[in-house]
């Protein structure tokens, strides 16, 4: 099945240039838990599983927002041209050009709108994924590679001797970067959400 998926302009860069092969999407509703037990649309899990993968038939699975085969257009910040009807001076239709914010300059020349990715619309897009496999679990148990595979970089600065020294890990990059999307909604990293983890190959338009 084909569904659009949003990514900001910063992990568009990314999956471009091959270094992003993950995303974290919040769970919801989110999970309730009962007794040590973690509840979910039917499904359910003891408190000290800390990771769960949906198994096809299975209410998890059914509900997910996302099964492995999914075929996912991306959307992103682009220009759109806008044409005027000749006939008339205040009537518009939306051309069929596009620029986009993580690869092209903006453009100067004509009539450009800049639309944010969620108004993007499905003739614009240019990069699609297939999602290999998806699972459920708490934001904070990433690991260094996830966060990599997230499209994240380690972050370098110099030390007082001019030597290059690595001043944040990519969890920690990942965090602030969760955080600056994420924190205004209330699902910050210190609430430890539960996310599902969704891992994809970029593919051509099938």
């Amino acid at each position: 099945m084909e569904k659009p998926i949003l990514f900001s302009t910063q992990m568009i860069q990314a999956i471009i240039d091959g270094r992003k092969t993950q995303t974290r999407r919040i769970m919801k509703p989110q999970p309730v838990l009962n007794n040590g037990f973690w509840q979910w649309h039917g499904a359910g899990w003891c408190d000290n599983i800390k990771r769960v993968t949906p198994m096809p038939c299975h209410s998890m699975y059914n509900n997910a927002p996302y099964q492995p085969g999914d075929i996912l257009w991306v959307r992103e910040t682009v220009w759109q041209r806008l044409y005027r009807y000749p006939e008339s001076e205040e009537t518009f239709y939306w051309g069929s050009e596009f620029k986009y914010a993580a690869t092209d300059e903006e453009p100067k020349v004509g009539n450009w709108v800049k639309r944010p990715s969620i108004h993007m619309p499905h003739k614009a897009a240019r990069i699609f994924l297939m999602v290999k496999a998806i699972r459920a679990e708490k934001l904070q148990d990433i690991s260094e590679t996830d966060a990599i595979a997230e499209g994240v970089k380690h972050q370098w600065g110099i030390n007082h001797n001019g030597e290059k020294t690595l001043e944040k890990v990519c969890t920690t990059v990942f965090k602030e970067l969760w955080d600056s999307i994420n924190a205004k909604r209330g699902y910050a990293w210190d609430v430890n959400p539960w996310v599902w983890v969704i891992e994809f190959e970029r593919v051509n338009n099938i």
